[in-house]
């Protein structure tokens, strides 16, 4: 792989990390072991752009001549159906990544690895006081 297509596959995972992570109903993007131990790319992305490398944990990229192949893992915050949040992020990377860098997205696989329920908006259990009172204790005014 020449250092151009591992910069190209870098924005594209980009871009798809950022519309994902904007997607209603995504808590954050799940970073597999491949992703934990990407250097090497990294590297170069550092040397040929001069930028930080992007956070692109959870997103695997295959490029294929003008087109792109993406992989999402992500975690969903429980308000909505996974699916419907998935169907979501897919339509939002599809656009991104064609706007911003001009390749088709041949797919988008989208792997709901968890459903954080800590974030249905519910607000949290509060903590109950007693209402029973002492026999012969006087009855509060009110």
């Amino acid at each position: 792989m020449s250092e151009q297509d591992i910069v190209t596959e870098i924005r594209v995972a980009a871009a798809a990390a950022q519309a994902a992570r904007a997607t209603p109903g995504v808590v954050r993007l799940q970073p597999d072991l491949w992703g934990l131990v990407r250097r090497f790319s990294q590297q170069v992305w550092e040397r040929v752009t001069g930028k930080p490398y992007p956070d692109v944990a959870g997103v695997e990229v295959q490029l294929d001549d003008e087109s792109a192949t993406i992989e999402l893992t992500l975690v969903t915050d429980g308000r909505h159906p996974a699916a419907s949040i998935a169907a979501a992020a897919q339509r939002a990377v599809v656009e991104a990544v064609t706007t911003r860098t001009g390749l088709a997205v041949t797919s988008v696989a989208v792997h709901v690895c968890e459903i954080d329920i800590t974030h249905r908006g519910q607000p949290a259990p509060t903590r109950r006081t007693s209402t029973r009172r002492r026999a012969g204790a006087p009855t509060p005014p009110g």
